[in-house]
């Protein structure tokens, strides 16, 4: 593996090469995703697929890793976004997908429910077997089990941050659905709910090559987790930092977010 942090990325400043080729952003953004990936040996596909998968963050993720040695875990799957990319990609790959919010996972079945290579568990992830409150927003990518601070409304002035809906669900740890798989990357994109997963996860962290996470700057979310707090939670279970994605602003400028890859320290 290559030594922490030594290929930290950031997107190119895709707008300005664009510019230059006179060419429109995303196709621009397609092709260099086609360049990332085929340097790997993904593909061929469409450009598009490509840039959905650049756009899913798969780019990140270790550059020798295969997709196909272990299972994939996409935890907060919504409508499937990631397990479609993964797929792709990858078509002979496996997918857990998990996603408890109803509405999302009624589009993950339409869109992907046929695929013999993909299995969706419609339960939330946490520490242990139970139930747990879904506090369901506007925009349900925004969903989680912890409730959203109200002052997201007016850091990134988007209604979509409301709770419109509290719904009870079924919870299952990490290491309940995964089992004794060994899982080639782990994507979790819980809303401030990372603690909560990695809690119940330990046996399958051991298992894991690499870890795609969000991570925040600020708090968005009641209990969440910060990035020194997650980043230190991984660094003490044997994963380094490689990557991480341009980070996510609001109309400040207040960097906000970003998408963080883990791998698994080989030394």
């Amino acid at each position: 593996m290559i030594a922490p942090m030594s290929r930290l990325e950031s997107l190119r400043p895709l707008a300005q090469a664009a510019s230059r080729l006179a060419l429109p952003v995303g196709l621009a953004e397609a092709l260099e995703a086609k360049r990332t990936f085929e340097r790997r040996g993904l593909g061929p596909t469409s450009l598009r697929t490509y840039r959905q998968a650049w756009l899913s963050r798969l780019h990140l993720l270790p550059v020798d890793l295969d997709l196909t040695t272990g299972i994939v875990v996409d935890v907060g799957a919504n409508e499937g976004n990631f397990s479609n990319a993964v797929l792709a990609l990858a078509p002979h790959a496996h997918v857990i997908a998990v996603e408890p919010s109803p509405g999302p996972r009624a589009r993950l079945e339409a869109r992907l429910g046929a695929n013999p290579n993909l299995k969706i568990v419609g339960s939330a992830l946490a520490a242990a077997a139970g139930t747990a409150t879904l506090h369901v927003t506007g925009h349900d990518h925004n969903s989680s089990l912890h409730a959203p601070r109200a002052e997201m409304q007016t850091l990134y002035e988007d209604p979509g941050w409301s709770v419109v809906e509290d719904i009870e669900v079924p919870t299952q740890s990490l290491d309940d659905i995964v089992g004794e798989q060994d899982v080639s990357a782990l994507k979790l994109d819980v809303q401030g709910a990372e603690m909560d997963v990695l809690s119940g996860g330990w046996r399958t962290l051991a298992r894991t090559t690499a870890v795609l996470l969000e991570v925040t700057f600020v708090s968005h979310y009641e209990d969440d987790a910060s990035f020194p707090v997650l980043d230190a939670t991984m660094r003490e279970h044997g994963f380094d930092l490689i990557a991480m994605s341009e980070p996510g602003r609001n109309d400040e400028g207040v960097v906000t977010w970003a998408d963080a890859c883990y791998a698994r320290r080989t030394a």
